[in-house]
C-alpha cells in the first residue's frame, strides 16, 4: 500500500492507495490561519480493510506533516465510538478537560 500526501492552503489530506490504486483510507486536517492548530475532520478507512492500521498509519502521517507546519496542537472530535476513542488513545490524544461528556468529545493532542 502506498500513502499519498496532498497540501493545499489550510487542508492537508493524507490518503492509502492499495495495489490497484484504489483508495482504501485517508485523513483529512485543517490548519488554522489565526492560531496555526489543527482540526482532524475526516478519518475513513474502507470497511473491508479496517483494524489492520490504516488508520494508525495515516494519523501518524498527518501528525508527522501537522508537526512540519509548526502546529503545537493537533485536535478531533471522535464521534467513532470504542474502537476509534481506543486508536486515538493509543497514539497519545486524550479528552480536552479529561472529561468526554464535558468536552463534546474533543480529544487533543500537543504535539
Amino acid at each position: 500500500m502506498t500513502i499519498i500526501t496532498v497540501n493545499k492552503p489550510g487542508i492537508i489530506t493524507v490518503s492509502m492507495r492499495d495495489e490497484l490504486e484504489c483508495t482504501v483510507g485517508s485523513v483529512q486536517t485543517h490548519i488554522d490561519k489565526i492560531d496555526n492548530n489543527a482540526f482532524v475532520w475526516s478519518v475513513w478507512v474502507d470497511r473491508h480493510v479496517r483494524r489492520q492500521g490504516i488508520a494508525t498509519k495515516l494519523l501518524i502521517e498527518t501528525e508527522r506533516i501537522v508537526r512540519l507546519s509548526g502546529s503545537a496542537v493537533i485536535s478531533l472530535h471522535n464521534g467513532g465510538g470504542d474502537r476509534a476513542e481506543g486508536l486515538y488513545r493509543k497514539l497519545g490524544f486524550r479528552y480536552l478537560r479529561g472529561d468526554k461528556h464535558e468536552s463534546m468529545n474533543i480529544m487533543i493532542k500537543e504535539l
